[in-house]
């Protein structure tokens, strides 16, 4: 049996559902209720397919969740290494795991056997290192969770920018690649910029990030110049959304550019060798000081 989730468009959730269609109890009930709570759809999505993975290996292996155990996971553990999931992925699953027990359960997973508690060699807090005053208390137990090595996030070099920028033809897509390169834009913080969050006069945008904290960006000259051009030449006089950036052509033309939307701009370009390991996350991650050559600019094609 297989699981996927869905976003139900007739009331805006996003639930769990086996390959008949039959809907996951339990799994919807936790997500309508991280949806009341206010979690952002970006939150919720994120839950949802870490509960995918969760009732993928409790079909494989006969497992509920209320008979769960810590010493359990341990095997969820290897088989998401064997399916090359990240040690940061993993450890997100856990801990939607934990979550997704407590809601259930109202009390925390018991470890079980086969789980070792803190190292033998840890010690108390003790005392605040600069004041030595203040006693520092012991934080709760820790849960289980794999090593997660401490990577430097490599951004794409230079060559790669400017072939990137080569296969740009619209100004949308153009508007897009800049606010992440020049100000360190998410993706999602691209799809959630609404028309109302620019200040072009000003060389102004306002940013909602994760939590839904906003704050306030300075917009280079040539991004508020290809923003321009991309309202007054590609947006469609008739949108359905007041997102900034939409779908420009076939049967949604007009409604708000989706996540994966978004992601098929990068995605289509790694088929090119040199961009091979092209990506959102890297790209936003560019050396801030670098001074792109004048004829890295390619201009898109006019309608």
């Amino acid at each position: 049996m297989s699981i996927r989730l869905i976003f139900r468009l007739e009331n805006k959730l996003w639930e769990l559902s086996d390959d008949k269609d039959i809907p996951i109890v339990q799994a919807n009930e936790f997500l309508r209720f991280l949806a009341a709570r206010g979690s952002s759809q970006t939150t919720i999505r994120a839950y949802g397919y870490d509960l995918v993975n969760l009732y993928r290996w409790f079909n494989d292996t006969g497992k509920c969740i209320e008979n769960l155990e810590q010493s359990d996971l341990v095997d969820f553990i290897k088989t998401q290494r064997e399916n090359d999931a990240k040690p940061r992925s993993i450890n997100r699953r856990l801990l939607t795991c934990r979550t997704f027990y407590r809601f259930l359960s109202d009390k925390e997973m018991p470890r079980g056997t086969g789980v070792l508690p803190l190292p033998s060699h840890y010690k108390e807090p003790g005392y605040d290192r600069q004041l030595g005053v203040f006693r520092l208390y012991k934080k709760s137990r820790k849960f289980l969770q794999v090593k997660v090595p401490k990577t430097l996030v490599e951004p794409l070099a230079r060559e790669q920018i400017i072939t990137f920028l080569q296969t740009l033809k619209r100004y949308r897509d153009l508007a897009i690649f800049y606010l992440m390169l020049l100000c360190g834009l998410r993706a999602q913080e691209v799809l959630n910029v609404k028309m109302i969050d620019l200040f072009l006069e000003e060389q102004r945008i306002k940013i909602r990030g994760k939590g839904e904290k906003e704050r306030m960006l300075p917009l280079p000259k040539l991004l508020v110049t290809i923003i321009y051009d991309y309202l007054r030449l590609e947006r469609p006089l008739v949108c359905y959304s007041d997102a900034l950036f939409v779908i420009l052509q076939g049967s949604r033309r007009g409604y708000a550019m989706s996540y994966s939307g978004l992601r098929s701009l990068f995605r289509h370009r790694r088929k090119k060798p040199e961009l091979s390991n092209a990506n959102p996350h890297r790209l936003r991650h560019y050396a801030d000081n670098l001074i792109m050559p004048s004829n890295s600019f390619v201009s898109p094609v006019t309608y």
